[in-house]
């Protein structure tokens, strides 16, 4: 079990003077967030990982398992940072990291990081490369679902 800390997001005017909104987001364990973009309609995505077995996830997620030891988290705040349009889990059996995420003009999420899962991390058939290949592996996946 980790620390008990939250990730956070705060929204602040294009001058930087006026805190907008800020919100904090996580379950009971560490959660950290490490990416962060905005989509064309000015909703805030986030990436990262948590510890936390209850972490919020949304009706149509992904994922609303807690998988392993760390698991990556992908959410969507709407403009405002009021509501939470999307929130899902990736992982496999052991620690994943979110480290990066972008997202396209048609609002696919693209995330980054790395996965210690060496059998059970969620590849796709037709990847690039579908085996383990060390302590560690890079991944980078797409999340088809309108994140604008």
């Amino acid at each position: 079990m980790e620390a008990c800390y939250d990730a956070f997001v705060a929204g602040l005017n294009p001058a930087g003077s006026v805190l907008v909104y800020a919100s904090y987001l996580g379950g009971t364990d560490g959660d950290v967030g490490t990416g962060i973009t905005v989509g064309n309609s000015g909703n805030t995505h986030v990436t990262g990982y948590t510890y936390s077995s209850d972490f919020p996830t949304t009706s149509g997620a992904y994922d609303t398992s807690f998988n392993g030891l760390l698991d990556i988290f992908v959410f969507k705040l709407n403009w405002t940072g009021g509501a939470l349009d999307y929130s899902t889990y990736i992982g496999g059996s052991m620690h994943e990291f979110g480290s990066g995420i972008v997202i396209d003009e048609d609002g696919n999420a693209y995330v980054t990081g790395y996965t210690g899962s060496i059998s059970d991390f969620p590849i796709t058939g037709g990847a690039y490369d579908t085996t383990h290949n060390g302590a560690s592996d890079v991944y980078i996946l797409k999340l088809k679902i309108d994140l604008n």
